[in-house]
């Protein structure tokens, strides 16, 4: 198992004050994050976190201290990341590392905790954006691959709109971009069957303006942007097909005037 160091170091740390006000309070979120969402960690995970999270390195191998959520807690406990920190340090680690955490996000996290854990869900939801990249090996791979969790994801943002929900926006951008990009290969995965299917059921109350409140939801530039490419028949191939299927049946559809929604 092999590490993403700087040095002695497992992120870097040039600079780095660890005992400023803000970071002890974001440790303490964390830590909360964890004992109450993370599951799988060996016992006693707890001191080696208070070790990576203020020294920036741990005193066992991380796959010791923390098995499966090692390159989720050094992304989380690094001062600041990067889209190439990210792909590089979950890269160095099993392809089911980051299965796991995004499909964790999917399932348990994504619209549910951003309340609770605000910073620690920010920092995650910034590791779920970055991973939704060409160049990421464990997204990509053949097996176990992420595409069709970023599928889902996918269909979770546009869901929400349905119930006045909205999605922080540089996740959001990234993961459809990442998902149109690859719209065409990524339907053809098992995985996305289930996916596909339901990309039918979103639709209808977007293009009918029968949503919860339409006049936020339309000046969302997730939405809006989505729209834009819908009109401007921008969209995958297929994706442009189902929208367009959908949308000739709505009986009183929106309207896109001059970058504005009329519903």
């Amino acid at each position: 198992m092999s590490l993403h160091a700087e040095g002695d170091f497992l992120f870097p740390v040039t600079g780095v004050d660890f005992a400023s006000d803000e970071r002890k309070l974001y440790y303490k979120e964390l830590v909360s994050f964890a004992r109450e969402e993370l599951v799988g960690i060996p016992e006693g995970y707890l001191q080696y976190l208070k070790e990576l999270f203020f020294k920036g390195t741990t005193s066992v191998d991380p796959w010791v201290a923390f098995r499966a959520s090692s390159p989720l807690f050094i992304c989380l406990c690094a001062p600041s990341i990067s889209r190439e920190f990210v792909i590089d340090t979950f890269d160095s680690y099993d392809h089911h590392c980051a299965y796991y955490d995004v499909e964790h996000y999917r399932m348990h996290i994504f619209g549910k905790a951003e309340q609770k854990w605000p910073m620690v869900v920010g920092r995650l939801e910034s590791v779920v954006e970055y991973l939704a990249d060409d160049r990421s090996q464990c997204t990509n791979a053949q097996k176990g691959g992420l595409r069709s969790h970023y599928l889902s994801i996918y269909y979770k943002i546009f869901y929400r709109y349905r119930s006045g929900g909205v999605t922080r926006a540089s996740m959001a951008h990234g993961v459809i971009a990442f998902v149109e990009r690859n719209f065409e290969e990524i339907k053809l995965l098992g995985d996305s069957g289930g996916t596909m299917v339901a990309l039918h059921k979103i639709f209808p109350p977007i293009f009918s303006g029968k949503i919860t409140c339409p006049d936020k939801a339309y000046l969302d530039p997730i939405l809006l942007g989505f729209l834009n490419r819908f009109f401007a028949k921008q969209l995958p191939p297929t994706l442009q097909a189902i929208a367009e299927e959908v949308y000739a049946k709505v009986e009183h559809p929106i309207q896109l005037v001059d970058g504005r929604v009329i519903y």
